[in-house]
């Protein structure tokens, strides 16, 4: 029964919001990469985050999927490199 009253419950979550699916190719560190995101601009309303570490296996596709309010018309996406040497 716990089952079920789940998979009733999930279309309930997502309905009145966008998915916004992020790919990232890792380079040979990746643990150095973070990313960000903004509601409008850089210093907005922080909407999701992935902190350095996040990413542990060199030269590898991972894909990280985020809902937000169908209200938000405008996000900001950035990218960090700890090391300062690119991605």
């Amino acid at each position: 029964m716990k089952k079920l009253l789940l998979l009733l419950l999930l279309p309930l979550t997502i309905f009145g919001q966008k998915e916004v699916v992020i790919h990232i190719t890792t380079d040979t560190y990746p643990t150095e990469t973070k990313w960000e995101l903004f509601s409008d601009s850089v210093g907005g309303t922080l909407l999701s985050a992935v902190n350095y570490g996040h990413y542990t296996t060199a030269n590898t596709s991972y894909s990280d999927t985020v809902y937000i309010s169908d209200t938000i018309t405008d996000i900001s996406w950035v990218i960090y490199d700890s090391y300062g040497d690119g991605i």
